[in-house]
């Protein structure tokens, strides 16, 4: 199986579902996508949120779908998560995949202080 990066760091919302919708066709099996905050480089001015890019993806495109790395722990509440990959699977039932991670603080610095136990989002 072969999967296509669609890094949100790089490219807008919109382009991205193009590029997804176009490797979909050229035969890629998977489609991946990063789940960030933010860019990680300030020459990266992109990050749409990747669930709605997937929601949005998935009427334009075939095969699996999915995060590289999602973190329900820090970030999100592991619930959220649940219902939003529910959502997705029951939109397009046997094409989503979840990557779970404990992400990277690298890109989540800037969070505000959302996470549990009053740690700033991605840093501990």
């Amino acid at each position: 199986m072969f999967s296509y990066m669609l890094a949100s760091e790089e490219f807008p919302t919109a382009e991205l579902v193009k590029l997804g919708a176009h490797a979909s066709r050229v035969s890629f099996q998977a489609l991946s996508t990063s789940d960030h905050m933010q860019p990680w480089q300030s020459n990266e001015g992109h990050v749409g949120q990747a669930w709605v890019n997937m929601g949005a993806l998935g009427a334009q495109a075939r095969g699996w779908m999915g995060t590289t790395v999602t973190c329900p722990t820090m970030r999100y509440n592991p619930a959220v998560v649940a219902e939003a990959f529910a959502t997705l699977t029951h939109l397009y039932p046997g094409r989503i995949f979840l990557g779970v991670g404990s992400g990277e603080a690298l890109n989540e610095q800037a969070a505000p202080e959302t996470g549990r136990n009053g740690r700033n989002a991605g840093t501990g």
